[in-house]
């Protein structure tokens, strides 16, 4: 037998075995890009999805806080989850595609007669401002 041959049966059984398994991918909730109740579980796990199913594997999503989701990710309990920003601490625990799947911008929101102005993240300190602990922007503005 060639080593050609053998090559193409070892690489072969390789993509046989990776065909047709299954793996957990863990998501919170991020409308609309991500959401166990939207189309596709939302733009970013459709998208995630079909990335897997061209590979011939089965992506199944489970729905928790996103706390949770990047605990279990790093203890291996999920084989990836789709949307999370890159951070200096978590780049010694988890791999980061090259390219980002979206691009987003965080803002403030507030009511058209309120006085909210601010220039810089000192100027913060007056308000009180709800956030998810696992959200990127909590280290700023704590």
């Amino acid at each position: 037998m060639s080593k050609f041959l053998l090559f193409l049966i070892l690489t072969m059984s390789t993509f046989v075995s990776a065909a047709n398994q299954d793996v957990l991918i863990g998501s919170g909730e991020w409308s609309p890009y991500a959401g166990a109740k939207l189309k596709g579980l939302g733009f970013l796990n459709d998208v995630v999805t079909i990335a897997f199913e061209q590979e011939g594997i089965t992506a199944k999503f489970e729905f928790k806080p996103w706390a949770r989701i990047e605990v279990e990710t790093g203890n291996g309990y999920f084989l990836a989850s789709p949307g999370w920003s890159i951070q200096e601490d978590r780049k010694a625990q988890y791999l980061f595609s090259k390219k980002p799947i979206i691009v987003s911008r965080s803002v403030f929101i507030e009511r058209v007669d309120s006085q909210f102005d601010w220039k810089i993240m000192s100027d913060l300190k007056q308000f009180t401002i709800g956030c998810n602990r696992a959200d990127y922007y909590v280290k700023a503005l704590t």
